[in-house]
């Protein structure tokens, strides 16, 4: 049991982990500049880092690849400096929005592969540095969201059709359930709720309503949803369609 995790002292950061069984704290590397995204990948001992550095009064942003035991690491120029990519958690690939279409980027093999032309995207994401792209498990369909600061657009594509999808208030509170279904964040502060919509019904569902804050997570192993009803811990079980209350406060959970 691992635990990855940041020191910032001023503009370097310092990666440690810690393992609970054996109490062991490890240093692994120190890397410079503000980071603006950090994600831990499912499979693997990689860490996927957004990292904004200044340089004579401009700014720059770059995704950094790091593996923790082999200390190394691999960087993507971007023109963003915030977060401007998701990962596959279903086989550990980083989802690109490029200047000819959306890629697919693995740091095993180190392919490029393009997922989606620009001319399939339209004018959806054709000014947006930002736009995210979360694949389905069978890569089928795939959510394109574009926005910042609690307001996005999101469109559903599919192999047969396209459609948009309104009210996701959260880039990182977004998960495929299943290759039909998607959970969302959606509401305004003081009053979050968490959807799910079936993109072949065109159905939608509350699972939550009306919360403080959601903190939405999703465990693709365990099938547990976990979210916030005002600061207590509630699980929702997947494959039972249940929803459990923890009665312990937090304020973020992950898996």
């Amino acid at each position: 049991f691992t635990i990855m995790y940041i020191k910032e002292f001023g503009k370097i950061n310092y990666i440690y982990t810690f393992n609970k069984r054996t109490n062991i704290k490890r240093f692994h590397m120190k890397i410079k500049g503000l980071i603006t995204a950090c994600e831990v990948l499912y499979n693997s001992n990689y860490i996927v880092l957004k990292i904004m550095k200044q340089y004579n009064g401009s700014f720059s942003g770059a995704i950094s690849i790091i593996h923790l035991k082999k200390k190394t690491i691999e960087k993507i120029k971007r023109s963003s400096l915030f977060k401007d990519y998701t990962i596959s958690p279903h086989d550990d690939s980083i989802i690109l929005n490029g200047k000819h279409g959306l890629y697919s980027y693995s740091p095993f093999s180190k392919k490029l592969e393009k997922i989606l032309s620009r001319k399939k995207i339209g004018s959806f994401g054709a000014r947006s540095t930002d736009l995210q792209a979360f694949l389905s498990p069978n890569k089928q369909s795939i959510l394109l969201l574009k926005g910042s600061g609690g307001s996005y657009n999101a469109k559903v594509m599919t192999s047969k059709s396209s459609k948009y999808l309104s009210s996701i208030t959260s880039s990182s509170e977004v998960f495929w359930l299943n290759n039909e279904t998607i959970i969302y964040r959606t509401g305004s502060p003081g009053y979050f709720s968490v959807k799910s919509y079936n993109i072949v019904k065109g159905i939608s569902k509350t699972i939550l309503k009306g919360s403080y804050n959601t903190n939405l997570c999703y465990s693709v192993y365990a099938k547990f949803i976990t979210f916030l009803k005002d600061q207590v811990i509630f699980v929702y079980d997947v494959r039972q369609n249940k929803t459990i209350a923890l009665g312990i406060e937090g304020e973020d959970v992950y898996f």
